[in-house]
């Protein structure tokens, strides 16, 4: 018994990635599907992430603002999300995160622009390998 519990504690220990630092955006999901293949509303805490940065469909994450944006709103504001959508490498670096309207919102307290980028640290915490990335 001790071993299975042991066994359970090491498996939930490895769910969850170091943290990073990086940049949050927003954008609007419009009733468009997704790059994982689903609609969802703007209200809902999505991402939308760069193929580089090791995320795929599913993969739910820990997000926390950490400042930058209009007055450090929201500052220590902490959400989970998860990947629905793909950011273009073009577009967003390794630990840029484009999140939903809502995601962003809560992370700002209600706040889009300007400058409509935060500064982030965020986790994975577990999910993933739905769909080709």
């Amino acid at each position: 018994m001790k071993f299975s519990l042991f066994a359970l504690a090491a498996t939930a220990a490895t769910t969850v990635s170091a943290g990073r630092v990086g940049k949050a955006t927003f954008f609007w999901q419009n009733g468009n599907y997704g790059y994982c293949g689903a609609v969802n509303p703007d209200s809902a805490y999505l991402i939308a992430a760069s193929p580089h940065a090791g995320l795929t469909c599913g993969h739910t994450v820990q997000i926390t603002n950490v400042g930058g944006g209009i007055n450090n709103l929201g500052v220590g504001n902490s959400i989970t999300a998860t990947v629905v959508d793909r950011c273009p490498p073009e577009e967003c670096h390794p630990n840029h995160l484009d999140l939903s309207v809502g995601a962003f919102q809560t992370l700002t307290n209600g706040q889009l622009d300007p400058p409509g980028s935060v500064e982030i640290e965020w986790q994975v915490l577990g999910g993933g390998g739905r769909g080709i990335y």
